[in-house]
């Protein structure tokens, strides 16, 4: 410092000044876009997981009514006969893959027509008593009798007068939900998945997925199932999630989540980042020359 000229040491005083300046300025907008980014980030994906959660309720639950009218236009003629005529409905058929009736007495029928186990008892099935609990019931999903494909059931009490004379169930491939929580345009950068509350994964796109845990999903990281935007850790990188409740659904409390790559969803403020270093440094350059182009025209005799 001491061998420096005076115009050096005022150049070098000024380089300091400016950098300081530009370096503050460059970290502060830094950490404003960071905190602006991350809280429009947290409400347009949770109002996307409420939107997809409250399309599938809607979906669900027109289903069901459906379900419990043709449950009740059999209560009112309970013969086989007519059983086996509803169960033939175009408007049934055309929104589940398959209806079934289980009545009190233990006898069964389905349509379209399928060889049941021997054994088979609807009565024992968790659907059926559901049901007759609580009025209508929703199952997780799970592999049926006699099939090799995830289905969900749902099902409806069939009444008379006040006396219950079995349940209509029918059954939903869960695919049709897969598909409408895949649907939305991640670009690769995340993607939807349905869970359940005690933490069980029920549609996921990687089907290897489905049934296992979110402790396995994200080893290492507790997540609770709320609609913050929280950070956590799966096995391809640090991801944020974010979970909205799929309401209105009997005997089942599921959650729809929404999983995005944590460095895509920052990418623009890390783009302003790199763009304000490079920016700082040339602007930098730039005042120091003109600076000392301007020192050594007023240090002149």
């Amino acid at each position: 410092m001491k061998n420096l000229k005076f115009s050096q040491k005022i150049l070098l005083i000024a380089a300091l000044v400016i950098m300081t300046v530009f370096c503050a300025f460059t970290v502060f907008n830094d950490f404003r876009l960071r905190d602006d980014n991350a809280q429009k980030l947290e409400q347009n994906t949770r109002s996307l997981a409420a939107s997809m959660a409250h399309d599938i309720q809607s979906w669900l639950d027109g289903r069901l009514i459906l379900l419990k009218s043709i449950a009740e236009l059999i209560g009112q003629e309970p013969s086989a006969q007519n059983t086996l005529a509803r169960l033939q409905n175009k408007v049934l058929n055309e929104q589940f893959i398959g209806a079934y009736v289980g009545t009190r007495e233990g006898a069964f029928h389905i349509f379209p027509p399928r060889q049941m186990p021997a054994d088979y008892d609807a009565r024992q099935r968790q659907w059926y008593k559901d049901a007759v609990a609580n009025g209508t019931a929703m199952t997780e999903p799970y592999v049926g009798a006699g099939i090799d494909y995830r289905i969900i059931t749902q099902a409806a009490v069939i009444p008379s007068g006040q006396e219950t004379l079995g349940v209509l169930g029918a059954n939903l491939s869960i695919e049709t939900i897969s598909n409408t929580l895949n649907a939305q345009a991640f670009d690769g950068s995340g993607y939807a998945f349905l869970v359940s509350k005690a933490g069980k994964i029920l549609v996921h796109p990687d089907k290897a997925l489905i049934g296992k845990t979110l402790n396995e999903l994200f080893p290492g990281s507790t997540l609770a199932l709320t609609d913050k935007l929280v950070e956590a850790t799966s096995a391809d990188g640090a991801k944020f999630t974010l979970f909205s409740p799929v309401k209105g659904l009997p005997s089942q409390d599921w959650y729809i989540g929404i999983v995005l790559d944590k460095q895509a969803a920052l990418a623009s403020v890390s783009a302003f980042r790199n763009s304000a270093i490079i920016a700082t440094v040339v602007a930098g350059l730039i005042t120091l020359l003109l600076l000392g182009l301007s020192i050594r025209m007023l240090m002149r005799p």
